[in-house]
């Protein structure tokens, strides 16, 4: 059977690569890249150069175990010597597992491979273009399920909304946000937030449209300070299940910045609202 080093150099690299990464995303840790990376070119450099010289197994078995130790050790700095001890024996462990996943690769592949005395196995394609595939593979499904949970958890707080200004009436959605804590001071009415596409459909001539009054409303986020433009609405219409609920003379503020759910919402309730609505 011939073997060939390239093979070797990508099945070590992104086998080395599954393990570390799988391994701090476990325990919740950061890593930088090019840690990682010099850990992964030392465990390659190891397996590329062991079966060149002749050793017992015994022997062989403490030096790869060694150079297991000294790739997690190399991959970042460690606060304790009990989370290092951790990060090792995850390390091994996930070896092992991997070790079963790939034999149970060839079988079902039915790949031609051997298993030396050295620890190494011996095929003829590299089985770590196979186990990246897999492994991309994976990582895109679980951020499309995070996706689509996070969606369907935000689409249980949207509600379908009606806003109405000077005879104008504006269709939206509404996210009810437990983080709006905003308030119109002058009368200590909840502020809803919106974008300003939303805004300018209230207005057909201008801001002070028919007498419409603004103002700036200053806030405090983590990154800041700012100054939102808020005005005064008729009234708001917001269906929750089969019921309507009206609430008159409600503030409306144009956020200053873009609204993360633009696309499944365009208004940001105000909590309070849930207590002051009334059913129609």
């Amino acid at each position: 059977m011939i073997v060939y080093i390239e093979f070797v150099i990508i099945d070590n690299m992104v086998i080395d690569y599954i393990l570390l990464y799988s391994l701090f995303k476990c325990i919740k840790k950061e890593v930088k890249w090019w840690r990682l990376f010099i850990s992964c070119m030392l465990g390659t450099a190891v397996a590329i150069l062991l079966p060149l010289v002749s050793l017992n197994t015994m022997v062989l078995f403490f030096i790869k175990l060694l150079i297991g130790i000294l790739m997690v050790y190399v991959c970042r700095e460690y606060k304790t010597f009990k989370e290092f001890v951790i990060a090792a024996v995850l390390f091994f462990l996930f070896t092992f597992l991997l070790g079963g996943i790939i034999i149970g690769l060839f079988f079902m592949l039915k790949i031609d491979y051997s298993i030396e005395s050295n620890f190494n196995y011996i095929s003829n394609i590299p089985i770590g273009l196979v186990l990246f595939t897999a492994f991309i593979l994976g990582i895109v499904l679980k951020i499309t399920f995070q996706k689509l949970y996070k969606k369907s958890n935000v689409n249980k707080f949207v509600y379908d909304c009606n806003l109405y200004l000077n005879n104008i009436k504006v269709k939206s959605k509404g996210f009810m946000d437990s983080g709006n804590q905003l308030y119109d001071n002058n009368c200590n009415s909840p502020v809803i937030i919106t974008g300003r596409n939303t805004a300018s459909r209230l207005f057909k001539e201008g801001l002070f449209y028919n007498g419409t009054k603004a103002k700036f409303l200053e806030f405090s986020t983590i990154s800041g300070k700012g100054k939102m433009l808020i005005f005064k609405i008729d009234k708001i219409e917001i269906y929750i299940g089969n019921c309507l609920n009206i609430i008159d003379n409600i503030t409306l503020g144009i956020s200053p910045y873009h609204i993360k759910g633009n696309e499944d919402y365009d208004l940001i309730l105000h909590p309070a609202l849930i207590k002051e609505i009334k059913n129609v």
